[in-house]
């Protein structure tokens, strides 16, 4: 199974939770997360788990990550599970809205499937930074998924602890690897 962070953050605030997310795997940042307007969905090799990630602004995603799943084929959008998640304020989603929650639609209205519920994790400020315990909470939840995402495509054993990979140096270096 191959692992991509795919995000959309022009202010940073995402970044820190896209981080989270890729040590999760222990891989660099830099290594394994993208932004959404560099990445070619081509490249994405499959099966694979996508996580996409963007701040809520005005109640919605920005244009970088509908077009990058516009882009994406139909074959590789239907071998891919996706785990939406977004970064906002603590308030309702109907209050704030929920960039996540517009990623979860946007997945499924063409044609992919969402491993789990959109996410949202919670922001001080618009500038961020992330509020106490959110970039922790979102390494638990990115480990909860990835270990859903494997028992889901059973191509791999998981055991309690033994989840890891050395950092990659390209995208097509990036299968999960579990010691036996």
């Amino acid at each position: 199974m191959w692992v991509y962070v795919v995000v959309s953050t022009p202010c940073g605030v995402t970044e820190a939770v896209a981080r989270a997310v890729a040590r999760t795997v222990n891989w660099s940042y830099e290594h394994c997360t993208r932004s959404a307007n560099d990445v070619d969905p081509n490249e994405i090799r499959t099966p694979a788990l996508v996580f996409l990630g963007a701040p809520t602004h005005k109640r919605e995603i920005g244009a970088s990550l509908h077009q990058f799943l516009d882009r994406m084929p139909d074959r590789v959008l239907s071998q891919c599970l996706f785990a939406p998640f977004d970064t906002r304020f603590p308030d309702s989603p109907i209050v704030t809205g929920s960039a996540a929650r517009h990623l979860q639609h946007a997945v499924e209205y063409r044609g992919g499937r969402n491993l789990v519920p959109a996410e949202s994790f919670f922001v001080l400020r618009p500038e961020g930074p992330p509020r106490q315990g959110e970039v922790e909470r979102a390494r638990a939840w990115a480990s909860g998924v990835i270990a859903a995402a494997v028992r889901e495509l059973r191509d791999v054993e998981v055991r309690p602890g033994m989840l890891s990979t050395s950092a990659p140096l390209t995208w097509e270096q990036m299968p999960i690897a579990v010691p036996s």
